[in-house]
């Protein structure tokens, strides 16, 4: 028994899956109607692409055959933000700074694409909007994967977010504490 399966078949229900159990599949369809996502594997990940963080701007220069997508977000700018307070509070430089040297690792692990021809950059704000920056080359192919890369990526944000506030929060408690031993 022999199937015919379209080519892309297998990666439009992958990407459409990942959008799916991440809430994002009825927004991407209620967005651009049903039957202009379901044509390709590709159109589908672009929208993911494009759903995923509050703005996204993608960017194309045909003389150069390079690309850039260009991602903002809150989540984004909140760890760069609280990067800065813990940082200032701790006396520590931002090249020395664990959770800023942790979290932006682990952003850059989470790209690891089977495709090649892309670089990915981290701005923090201090010279504009802090940001999330995919360059790529004409020979780059992993669109498919990056609605899940960047979901994990917005969920690494989150987390060492989570993480800062509490060592942020824990260390207004001990001074708190300590203020009012001190003053007993």
């Amino acid at each position: 028994m022999a199937f015919n399966i379209e080519y892309g078949t297998f990666e439009f229900l992958s990407v459409a899956k990942i959008l799916y159990d991440n809430d994002l599949l009825d927004k991407i369809l209620e967005t651009c109607g049903n039957m202009e996502v379901c044509e390709d594997f590709y159109s589908i990940a672009w929208e993911g692409i494009n759903a995923i963080f509050e703005t996204f701007r993608p960017y194309y220069n045909e003389d150069r055959g390079i690309g850039s997508m260009v991602f903002f977000d809150p989540v984004i700018t909140e760890f760069y933000w609280l990067c800065g307070l813990y940082e200032s509070e701790n006396h520590l430089d931002t090249g020395t700074a664990p959770f800023r040297q942790d979290g932006e690792r682990e952003i850059y692990r989470c790209f690891n694409l089977s495709a090649y021809d892309y670089d990915v950059l981290l701005y923090d704000g201090s010279h504009g909007k802090s940001r999330l920056v995919i360059l790529y080359g004409e020979e780059f192919y992993g669109e498919n994967e990056l609605p899940e890369v960047l979901l994990d990526v917005k969920n690494t944000f989150a987390s060492y977010c989570r993480q800062l506030r509490n060592a942020l929060t824990g260390k207004e408690n001990r001074t708190v504490e300590n203020t009012e031993k001190e003053a007993a």
